[in-house]
């Protein structure tokens, strides 16, 4: 069978909506993101994609620390209201 290039597609749909959760200057901050992927089971390890201008960027790297946040059903509509 010969290769076929079908360039870069999103093939995760629905892509899930996640809250990325940093403090910057002390307080909490939540960033919506979409690309969100598993990387690997074992150890579990996922991929989070968030554009250099993003605010919670800037607490990320100052904590070195975040979380990442699956909304529930009842959330979806408040969280995607910030995507």
């Amino acid at each position: 069978m010969e290769k076929i290039a079908i360039g870069a597609k999103t093939f995760l749909y629905p892509m899930p909506t996640t809250l990325v959760g940093a403090k910057v200057g002390g307080k909490p901050n939540y960033l919506t993101v979409a690309y969100c992927g598993i990387v690997q089971h074992n150890p579990a390890l996922i991929a989070v994609s968030s554009g250099k201008t993003h605010y919670t960027n800037a607490g990320i790297k100052e904590n070195g620390t975040f979380s990442v946040n699956i909304p529930s059903e009842e959330m979806v509509t408040i969280a995607d209201s910030y995507a």
